[in-house]
């Protein structure tokens, strides 16, 4: 059992030494925490040896550019290699079409809303603007809109 903890332990550092590399490519590690999207007392935590989360190593490492097994067991290079890109499908490009579609007319719809909110807004002004009471005002409003 302590042989395995030994071996842990000396895998986390190894893991840590690697993060402090990253570090090291920034002007600060207040500027690397910014980088990576994380609090600077998060990083600073690990650079200083807590074990970091696989959910920070996966997220350092992309924010990075580096491959996760490099960072993880430092093997293999340490920039990630880029995917091949794809060719979309027909199927793909359905999608984002709809997507977008969708899209267009959630914002057409909540223009349309937005409008009627100034509408509203402006009766209000100039309901008010002729000294009408608040009661009348109301009414008014109601019935400007049937």
């Amino acid at each position: 059992m302590s042989k395995q903890i030994d071996a842990d332990s000396q895998l986390i550092s190894e893991v840590i030494e690697r993060i402090k590399q990253l570090s090291d490519d920034h002007s600060s590690v207040r500027a690397f925490a910014r980088h990576i999207g994380y609090n600077e007392a998060s990083v600073r935590n690990y650079l200083a040896g807590r074990e970091p989360k696989m959910s920070f190593c996966v997220h350092a490492a992309a924010a990075e550019g580096v491959s996760l097994d490099w960072l993880l067991t430092g093997q293999g290079e340490r920039l990630a290699q880029p995917a091949a890109p794809t060719e979309p499908t027909g199927e793909d490009l359905d999608a984002r079409l709809q997507n977008q579609q969708d899209l267009i007319n959630f914002q057409r719809a909540k223009i349309d809303e937005l409008k009627r909110q100034v509408h509203e807004l402006e009766s209000v002004r100039l309901t008010e603007d002729r000294g009408m009471p608040l009661g009348r005002r109301a009414h008014k409003a109601a019935e400007q809109k049937d």
